[in-house]
């Protein structure tokens, strides 16, 4: 009963925790690696990607 007590005080006594608010993350434009261009990737890009893994660059340059 006692260890009952103790867990219910110390439970208590802890801060709640709140969740973030995330969703204003989308509020303004965010830069970084991803590349959402309108017009599909030169061979320049491919060349570039081969250093970060050849298979994934092969694939991606034969249009599978």
């Amino acid at each position: 009963m006692r260890s009952l007590v103790f867990a219910l005080a110390l439970a208590a006594a802890i801060p709640q925790a709140h969740a973030a608010d995330l969703i204003g993350f989308w509020d303004k434009p965010q830069h970084g690696g991803n590349s959402f261009n309108p017009l599909p990737p030169d061979q320049a890009y491919f060349d570039a990607l081969r250093g970060y893994g050849e298979p994934i660059a092969k694939r991606l340059s034969a249009g599978k």
